[in-house]
């Protein structure tokens, strides 16, 4: 009888295959969330980006509302006005003037759109 405890699990496995470039990657991330914290541009960046996602998820609820999706808009837990508060704080009251989507962020919108109009449940599982 072969002896299974000698066996390792997936899971043990690939993280010693990938434990070297997790810990780059590992690096890298805390590297920039240093930079991040102590530069508030970089973290209006990163607030704007999810700014977009955000508001673009809730305002699909909103359009689904008279669906199940509509059981998900819960007074007090949309974040857009939230994020809308926290960038006139970082960048001013005027950053929507002269604002544009970042292309790679328009085209993940996009991905997302695709997937509301196929079935906008995807959007929430």
């Amino acid at each position: 009888m072969a002896d299974s405890s000698a066996k390792k699990l997936f899971s043990q496995e690939m993280r010693e295959i990938t434990r070297s470039i997790h810990n780059k990657s590992d690096t890298m991330v805390n590297a920039k969330l240093g930079v991040t914290m102590s530069d508030d541009s970089v973290w209006a960046e990163g607030l704007l980006v999810f700014y977009e996602i955000f508001k673009f998820l809730e305002e699909s609820l909103d359009r689904h509302k008279d669906s199940l999706m509509g059981d998900l808009l819960i007074p007090g837990m949309c974040r857009t006005a939230a994020f809308e508060s926290d960038l006139d704080h970082y960048l001013g009251e005027s950053w929507r003037e002269g604002y544009a989507v970042r292309p790679e962020v328009e085209a993940y919108l996009e991905h997302l759109k695709c997937i509301e109009d196929k079935n906008p449940y995807l959007l929430v599982a």
